[in-house]
C-alpha cells in the first residue's frame, strides 16, 4: 500500500492534450476500501461448505482485519500525503501503521494461505505458492 501511495496511478485532465495527473492519495484509499468491502461481501455470501470453512472463515478474519485498518490509519496516511506532509511525518505514521498491524496480518494471512493449501491438495488444485504477490 505504501508504493501505491507514494506514486499514485494518474488520472486523465484533459482528453484532447492527453495530461494527467496524480490520483488525490485518499482516492487511491478509497477506491481499495471498495473493492475490499465488494470482496468480503462475496465471500459471506458464499455457500456454507463444510469442505472450505476453513478457509472462508480465514478469509472473513482478513477481511475483517484490514478493512477497519484501511479505514482509519491508512486514510489518515492518505490525508498526510494529499496535504503534503513532511518525509518525516508519512515516515512515522508508516511505521506506526506497520508495528501496530503487520504481525496481526501476517498470522491471518498465513492462516488463510495454510488453509488454501489443504484445499487446493485436497481436491488436486495446482497452485504455485511460491509466486510472490506482495513486497
Amino acid at each position: 500500500m505504501q508504493r501505491q501511495l507514494e506514486s499514485p496511478y494518474s488520472r486523465l485532465i484533459n482528453v484532447s492534450t492527453g495530461e494527467t495527473a496524480p490520483e488525490k492519495r485518499e482516492t487511491v484509499i478509497n477506491d481499495k476500501i471498495v473493492i475490499l468491502e465488494d470482496s468480503y461481501r462475496k465471500v459471506k455470501k458464499l455457500p456454507d461448505w463444510k469442505e472450505s470453512r476453513k478457509m472462508q472463515d480465514a478469509a472473513v478474519a482478513l477481511y475483517e482485519y484490514v478493512l477497519p485498518v484501511y479505514k482509519k490509519e491508512y486514510k489518515e496516511l492518505a490525508s498526510l500525503y494529499d496535504k503534503d506532509a513532511s518525509p518525516a511525518e508519512i515516515s512515522r505514521m508508516e511505521k506506526e501503521i506497520y508495528d501496530h498491524h503487520a504481525a496481526n496480518f501476517e498470522t491471518l494471512y498465513a492462516a488463510l494461505i495454510d488453509a488454501g493449501k489443504v484445499y487446493a491438495e485436497k481436491y488436486n488444485i495446482n497452485v504455485r505458492w511460491d509466486v510472490r504477490t506482495r513486497p
